[in-house]
């Protein structure tokens, strides 16, 4: 009889050990649940997309939903500018910060601006090369420096009148605006000694496709050319005479051909610059 209670109460003894171990895994998977819940809170919410490193998510009213959402620091696009158009890329020169008169940054506020890159020719008195990028810290001040750039392309296209040169060149130049970067580039390989004015225009016209295609590639689409096209003085008639068509040039001012007193011989025409 003593043997039969014994055993009985060693089975009640495992019996309430069992259910003991079994209320205890419970326990532990309703815990382990509850954290699994809470760390897939975390990761959904630690998951979400990056805000791009200028921290500017906004699209531009230009971009119609196109742009990818990537950013670039200027000094990555201008590296880009330089490696399609290779070793006739002539904006090689970097304008320091107290010279900034002689570029696209003359004015600007350099408290609004976030990080830059300035760059101009060898010979700007020949060349018209200009690469201007800047990221600026709003929005606003993104649009004043598309008001700065086509100022600084006024000032060129008034050069080009007294001193023209690369006018295709000049003429095509572009103004990029993508969130708060904004580009002003006049770039591209010069043409040769010789080459008539077609010729000109499509060495522009290609030298230009692969600075768009290269900003194509970059943001997922092409923005719009934010330049203005300065009007030329006495209509497309008289921007005809300068070869490209686009900046006018002064006229020659004939000489008269029956004169009342003799006056000798006439001096010659100094010859129009035809570089293009």
């Amino acid at each position: 009889m003593k043997r039969f209670l014994s055993l009985l109460l060693v089975l009640l003894m495992l019996f309430l050990t069992g259910c003991g171990a079994k209320g205890s895994k419970a326990d532990n998977k309703t815990s382990n649940n509850s954290k699994a819940n809470e760390n897939n809170k975390t990761t959904d919410n630690t998951n979400k997309t990056p805000t791009p490193d200028n921290g500017n998510t906004n699209k531009t009213p230009s971009d119609n939903g196109n742009w990818n959402g990537k950013t670039y620091t200027p000094a990555e696009i201008e590296a880009a500018i330089a490696r399609v158009i290779g070793d006739g890329y002539n904006a090689t020169v970097d304008v320091p910060i107290e010279e900034m008169y002689s570029c696209a940054l003359a004015d600007a506020d350099f408290s609004k601006i976030e990080n830059y890159v300035a760059k101009l020719t060898l010979v700007p008195s020949v060349q018209q090369d200009q690469v201007v990028i800047a990221t600026a810290k709003d929005a606003a001040y993104a649009d004043e420096l598309v008001t700065l750039y086509n100022k600084e392309y006024e000032r060129s296209t008034m050069y080009a009148k007294q001193y023209p040169m690369e006018p295709h060149k000049l003429t095509r130049a572009r103004i990029y605006k993508v969130g708060n970067t904004v580009m002003y580039i006049i770039a591209g390989r010069s043409p040769e000694q010789g080459m008539d004015d077609t010729a000109c225009i499509n060495l522009a016209d290609a030298e230009y496709k692969k600075i768009d295609d290269m900003i194509r590639d970059l943001y997922g689409y092409l923005p719009e050319n934010l330049l203005v096209e300065s009007e030329p003085e006495g209509g497309e008639e008289h921007a005809a005479s300068y070869q490209g068509g686009d900046v006018p040039f002064d006229e020659e001012i004939p000489f008269d051909e029956n004169p009342t007193e003799d006056p000798g011989e006439p001096e010659p025409t100094v010859p129009f610059f035809s570089g293009c």
